[in-house]
């Protein structure tokens, strides 16, 4: 599963110069650690700050004692998986659990797939092995939505308005999905 979860992400023929740097930080959970290697490498290219956890319970226990813009998750894992995982941070008594994106990483793209995904808390997710773009795409979307805000602004020449990052990240621009 991992090893050609790799070698499928090894052939792109798209650099990290054709991405938009991402300096934000993001809890990357699963078991498979050639998958772990492969995804990190991906976002540190994108200069993402990345901290990694083999299961659900360990990303649980991360996600409550340090502030992350968002979780990559893996669906399938032992002790406990993305589902069940995704449950239990979203049942935590605080905003920040209830807003945290959180973006399946599966292998099955299956309806039912989909349905149980966002049935848990879940954001999105994306098929692996991935598209660097659809990765890079879906963190853009819903881990960091003011990188989306600066570029229309940019764009259109536009004064940005002061913004409240801390506040801002519980909030993404629906207009762009």
């Amino acid at each position: 599963k991992g090893l050609s979860d790799a070698i499928s992400i090894r052939h792109t023929k798209l650099s990290p110069e054709h991405f938009e740097p991402l300096p934000i930080n993001i809890l990357l959970v699963d078991d498979n650690e050639v998958n772990q290697i492969v995804a990190c490498n991906f976002l540190k290219l994108w200069r993402v700050e990345v901290e990694s956890a083999l299961n659900g319970k360990e990303a649980i226990e991360l996600v409550k004692n340090k502030s992350f813009d968002g979780v990559l998750m893996d669906l399938q894992m032992p002790i406990m998986n993305g589902y069940d995982a995704s449950r239990n941070i979203r049942s935590l008594n605080d905003p920040y659990f209830k807003n945290i994106p959180i973006i399946a990483l599966t292998a099955s793209a299956t309806i039912d797939v989909r349905a149980k995904v966002l049935e848990a808390g879940m954001n999105d997710y994306v098929i692996k092995p991935f598209r660097p773009e659809d990765l890079h795409d879906a963190i853009l979307k819903y881990m960091a939505p003011h990188l989306i805000q600066e570029r229309v602004m940019v764009k259109n020449n536009v004064e940005p308005l002061p913004v409240n990052l801390e506040i801002n990240k519980y909030f993404h621009l629906e207009k762009f999905k």
